[in-house]
């Protein structure tokens, strides 16, 4: 079983804050390109929210990305066995179809007993 957050509850937020955190980010970025440094708020003060909201833009962005490329009711493409055994396998998901078409070795193929 995986666990997965609702989608609405991710998606909503993220759609709200992005645009705000966005023009936070060009407000402090302005401000601070037009401080003096003799200003009490100079542009050292000013530089860090900049970065912080843009951090924060950058995190809703992905979390619009994810949550719009996963639909609803869906399960994830790899169930929490194919993790272990790839973890297992030094990251690789061996035994299953994927690695079978793409040329991957695959320990768990039957040998074919022909022509050696």
């Amino acid at each position: 079983m995986t666990a997965r957050s609702d989608l609405k509850l991710r998606f909503l937020p993220a759609a709200v804050f992005t645009p705000l955190f966005a023009a936070a980010v060009l407000a402090f970025a302005f401000r601070a390109a037009r401080a003096d440094f003799g200003d009490p708020l100079g542009p050292g003060v000013l530089v860090a929210p900049a970065v912080i909201c843009g951090l924060l833009t950058v995190t809703a962005v992905i979390t619009l990305v994810v949550a719009a490329r996963r639909p609803s009711g869906t399960r994830p493409a790899t169930s929490g066995t194919d993790r272990v055994r790839a973890r297992a396998a030094g990251g690789r998901q061996t035994g299953s179809a994927v690695s079978e078409r793409e040329g991957r070795h695959n320990p768990f193929r039957a040998i074919p007993q022909g022509d050696q």
